[in-house]
């Protein structure tokens, strides 16, 4: 091969590595982007309806002056748990890590792979965006496993602890009692959440800006309904228990969409496992029943550059079968 072609397969090969790291870098952020304008303009709408009826009803003033609170509550939320705001996401993740230390491990680990890559033979062209990737991509990704599993387990049991207030208010008890039942009895992390809330109560903080921490914490859209719903209501009055009630069975029918929807899913989404997975799998085999075959792959630096553009593309396909099998309620 010519130098010229070598040279242009190498500059395809950066531009393919820089193009999939920032899409693994800002495609979170665009969807956590795109779902919060939705939320905003659901919240818009909900505002405008207030002002239409304001006149008619004197208690719609309290109702937009908690909306603009939500809103002004969303807009910090943003702001504070942006995509490299690694502070807000480690307390979202409940790790009790300094953000510094935590981005050290992951810029040693980097150190380590790229001096193991140069070690082996491996071109700088394949081991510093290997290295980048796992400095500045690895991270977010582990972060954002482990908020979504916290998450997930605290949605598992979000609807019984609404069920809880809802009996406590019908029997009498204040809120900030119910709240202290639920972070007494509730398993982890919905124990956590509601102990940190009654905590902030309990040291002077006010109502709005100890629920506002609580969706800083856990900015879910399940809380963002019950954050709505207890403002609304200190800030208009009426039945808490009909709409804590309402809330929970809304809730129970999103958890329920949730599970219809993965059990439809399920085979797409197996399929995708399976066509992710079988490159690494057949590779692996012919490597075991011919390792000469393949050795040239690692050895040669054109072997180098099909391996990586492979993997590039094997990833963004892996990315674009996930999109499409991931669903949003």
């Amino acid at each position: 091969m010519d130098p010229f072609t070598t040279m242009l397969l190498a500059g395809v090969a950066v531009i393919a590595c820089v193009g999939g790291l920032l899409f693994a870098l800002f495609a979170g952020s665009f969807e956590a982007e795109a779902r919060q304008k939705k939320r905003k303009a659901m919240i818009d709408g909900g505002g405008a309806a207030a002002s239409r009826i304001r006149g008619a009803n004197k208690g719609q003033t309290a109702q937009a002056a908690a909306l603009q609170r939500i809103r002004e509550m969303q807009q910090r939320e943003r702001k504070r748990n942006g995509f490299f705001a690694v502070a807000g996401r480690l307390e979202q993740a409940d790790m009790k890590i300094k953000p510094v230390s935590f981005l050290l491990i992951f810029y040693v680990i980097a150190a380590v792979k790229f001096a193991a890559l140069l070690l082996i033979g491996q071109p700088p062209l394949v081991a510093a965006p290997a290295a980048i990737v796992t400095a500045f991509g690895l991270p977010q990704i582990v972060l954002k496993k482990m908020i979504s599993r916290r998450q997930a387990k605290f949605v598992s049991h979000f609807a019984n602890a609404i069920d809880i207030m809802v009996r406590g208010v019908k029997s009498g008890l204040p809120i900030n009692e119910c709240l202290r039942v639920i972070a007494n009895e509730q398993p982890e992390p919905v124990r956590g959440e509601f102990q940190r809330l009654v905590d902030s109560f309990s040291v002077g903080v006010s109502f709005e800006d100890g629920l506002q921490k609580m969706f800083n914490r856990m900015p879910l859209p399940e809380v963002n309904f019950f954050v709505t719903v207890l403002i609304i209501q200190r800030q208009t009055g009426g039945n808490l228990a009909d709409a804590l009630s309402n809330l929970s069975g809304i809730l129970r029918g999103r958890k329920k969409m949730k599970g219809k929807i993965t059990a439809l899913s399920s085979e797409a989404r197996a399929s995708a496992i399976i066509i992710g997975c079988l490159p690494f799998v057949v590779g692996t085999m012919v490597y075991l029943m011919s390792p000469d075959y393949l050795m040239p792959l690692f050895t040669e630096s054109q072997g180098n550059l099909m391996l990586g553009g492979a993997l590039i593309w094997m990833s963004l396909g892996v990315l674009m079968m996930r999109s499409m099998t991931k669903f949003e309620i």
